[in-house]
């Protein structure tokens, strides 16, 4: 009886359970009184960057943990990527626009003018190996009538994206694979996060449904693990390549996304509305390819 107790309070505890394969140590607090954060990523030596929509800038986590403010007014910035040369893109939801920082104070805006009114608000996007982006547009306006939600592509020297999703209902965060091999793309509307092949002009082929989990934000480890923002369980649930849930991390206030970063790239990320929280892992963020 002793032993059928034992395995019951395993079985009953699994995601307890799992959590000591992938989580070192207790969830932290870094700091807080933001207004809406979101966008974490950080650079190739491990500092954070995220953005406060709401109040229009991008902060910086440091190595030594200290908060620096590096741009303001960003037309309600959201999604950033950094890639390993330093340059940093950012996702304007108000100003319906892909935004590259060669410095922070000299914005390069990578749509068209006469295309970003088409736009809804790009929310998050994800840079290929070739240097191609990815961005989602959802509609998270009141309005009554809603325009088209998809997933857009922007190749490398164009200012024309093209549509590359027709049928998702609010597509959200997004993330690739090192290797360009994989594009996970959460569907907050739909609660379903799905998984597609990149094809070499953009488009996307073999969609097939990864977890029946939306979210928000997501990211992915170096064992091909993925984390998904739990927004009705303020949590981050952790998956394997096949989809299984491993473990979930309890957060105290509503996950908006995760990033890896650190000096060794142990530490997980994770802005939530009004503060940015931290645990380190047993395992690493992936390695970018570009």
């Amino acid at each position: 009886m002793k032993y059928l107790v034992t395995l019951f309070l395993i079985v009953l505890n699994f995601p307890l359970w799992a959590q000591t394969d992938i989580v070192k140590d207790s969830l932290i607090k870094l700091a807080s009184t933001f207004k809406f954060v979101e966008g974490p990523c950080t650079d190739v030596e491990g500092n954070l960057y995220f953005s406060d929509i709401i109040d229009n800038k991008i902060y910086k986590w440091t190595l030594d943990n200290k908060l620096e403010t590096i741009v303001h007014n960003t037309n309600w910035g959201n999604g950033i990527y950094i890639n390993k040369k330093g340059k940093l893109w950012q996702c304007e939801i108000k100003g319906k626009q892909i935004t590259r920082y060669t410095s922070w104070d000299a914005p390069e805006h990578l749509v068209n003018p006469n295309l970003k009114n088409k736009l809804n608000g790009p929310n998050d996007l994800w840079l290929m190996p070739n240097g191609g982006i990815y961005f989602s547009d959802p509609d998270y306006s009141q309005k009554e009538s809603k325009s088209n939600e998809a997933v857009y592509y922007l190749a490398p020297n164009s200012d024309e994206p093209i549509q590359v999703t027709f049928d998702l209902l609010r597509p959200n965060g997004l993330v690739g694979t090192s290797n360009g091999k994989k594009l996970f793309i959460t569907d907050h509307l739909d609660n379903k996060t799905w998984v597609y092949t990149p094809k070499k002009d953009g488009s996307l082929k073999n969609k097939k449904l990864f977890v029946a989990l939306g979210g928000d934000g997501l990211t992915l480890d170096n064992k091909n693990n993925v984390y998904i923002t739990n927004l009705e369980n303020s949590s981050i649930d952790i998956f394997n390549d096949s989809g299984t849930l491993l473990t979930q991390i309890k957060i105290p206030e509503t996950p908006s996304n995760v990033a890896f970063g650190g000096k060794d790239r142990h530490t997980l990320f994770i802005t939530a509305k009004t503060s940015l929280y931290a645990i380190k892992m047993k395992t690493k963020g992936q390695e970018k390819s570009y």
